[in-house]
């Protein structure tokens, strides 16, 4: 909740003109909601899913829509790029601009 907290305040200082929406603030809150899908997919594949049984998978079970759901996020979180990416981060938190781009 905070990132999504984070994203608006970001947002809105940028709308008012007060702060730019940098690149870092992006892969910092990418980075963010990344983990978040990853603890919560990993919770669901390693505890709910074993523990609720395939029966609340069934088509028109309210799991199902969930799982599903899930899945989708889990399966386009960008799982190629969360080294590079959070790399990226990290030179930037510590002023190291990366190969590649201007600060």
């Amino acid at each position: 909740m905070n990132c999504a907290d984070r994203h608006m305040e970001y947002c809105r200082l940028q709308a008012a003109g007060e702060r730019d929406y940098t690149w870092e603030d992006d892969l910092y809150l990418s980075t963010i909601a990344r983990e978040a899908i990853i603890q919560a997919w990993q919770a669901v594949e390693n505890h709910l899913y074993r523990t609720i049984g395939s029966s609340a998978a069934k088509k028109g079970q309210r799991f199902e829509r969930v799982y599903r759901d899930l899945a989708m996020a889990a399966g386009h979180r960008n799982t190629m790029m969360r080294d590079p990416l959070a790399r990226q981060l990290a030179q930037l938190r510590l002023g190291v601009v990366p190969a590649g781009m201007q600060r």
